[in-house]
């Protein structure tokens, strides 16, 4: 059984790291590795816009941790990087 990935060789995201940058008017958007724009959250009355930012800014993060445990399950450092994925897409990091 092959369950290798295969990766498109177009239309890549955009590199990472991403982070969660608020604009003046309260607005947050995902800057890519160029600080150019990759995503805008909405506004929520509840809080949530913050931790969406949060998830959305890791997935080169989460997607490359995946990536590795996915080559290399037995690797105690594809465990980590998970780990330190998860955290940074809760924003414990």
């Amino acid at each position: 059984m092959n369950t290798s990935i295969t990766r498109p060789t177009r239309n890549a995201p955009t590199p990472g790291p991403w982070i969660a940058h608020t604009l003046p008017d309260g607005t947050l958007e995902i800057l890519g590795a160029e600080a150019l724009p990759v995503a805008v959250t909405c506004f929520y009355r509840d809080g949530t816009q913050h931790a969406n930012a949060k998830l959305i800014a890791a997935a080169p993060a989460l997607f490359k941790a995946l990536d590795q445990l996915q080559s290399t399950p037995n690797d105690p450092r594809a465990h980590r990087a998970a780990l330190d994925a998860i955290k940074l897409a809760g924003g414990e990091v």
